[in-house]
Formats: structure tokens, C-alpha cells, sequence
């Protein structure tokens, strides 16, 4: 037996085929944070729903002004509000809320502070 799909559904899973490709490459375009002031290393980051779930965990903190998670390396790049910096433990305490262990938190350009942000 063969299952047919209406003509109408086919157009509708080729259109969401056709305007989901430019969606995955406007990442590759250097829409993401080309210089990051915190780069995040995550056990644990295997999929499109951790890296959601990371994100929102993330968004919480007031001093994240972008983030970009590169799920392949396993880490979250993040540039910080002007004015506002963001420590080790703050960055840690968020990514435990949402499941995960920071394995590693690099500052760039001594980005962090040793007290919490204002």
C-alpha cells in the first residue's frame, strides 16, 4: 500500500525545507559574538534542546548583552553589557540551574570581576 501525501502538505515540507537552510547559515555569516568577553566550556551541551535550555538559564543574567552556543565545541561565546561584568561563580551558578557543569570559564580580555555585577 502507498501512502500519498496531498499536494498541499508537500509544498508546505518543501517551503519549511527551503527557509530553514538560510536560518542554519546566517550563523556561519558572523552573526554570532565575533569578540567574546567569557567563553563558557559545558559537559554535558549535546543537543539543540540543551543548548535551549542553557540559553534560557543564561538570558537570566542581566549582564549578557549576546551569547552564541557552538554546540560541535561544547561552549557558549558571551559578551556583557557595557558597564557590567559578570564572575566565574555567577556564570557557574547559571549553568548548574540548568543542568549542566562549567568545565571551563575563560575571560579574554579580563572581562571578570571578583564581585558581583552592579
Amino acid at each position: 500500500m502507498t501512502v500519498r501525501l496531498p499536494t498541499a502538505v508537500f509544498v508546505a515540507l518543501l517551503l519549511a525545507g527551503t527557509t530553514l537552510a538560510p536560518m542554519a547559515q546566517a550563523q556561519d555569516r558572523g552573526d554570532g559574538v565575533n569578540n567574546p568577553d567569557a567563553e563558557v566550556y559545558v559537559d554535558g551541551l549535546a543537543c539543540p534542546f540543551c543548548a535551549y535550555g542553557l540559553e534560557k538559564k543564561l538570558k537570566d543574567l542581566d549582564a549578557i548583552r549576546k551569547m552564541e552556543v557552538q554546540l560541535e565545541k561544547g561552549r557558549v561565546l558571551l559578551a556583557f553589557k557595557e558597564e557590567k561584568t559578570l564572575t566565574k561563580d555567577e556564570i557557574q551558578q547559571a549553568v548548574k540551574k540548568a543542568g549542566f557543569t562549567a568545565r571551563k570559564i575563560e575571560f579574554p580580555d579580563g572581562a571578570s570581576s571578583e564581585r558581583p555585577s552592579s
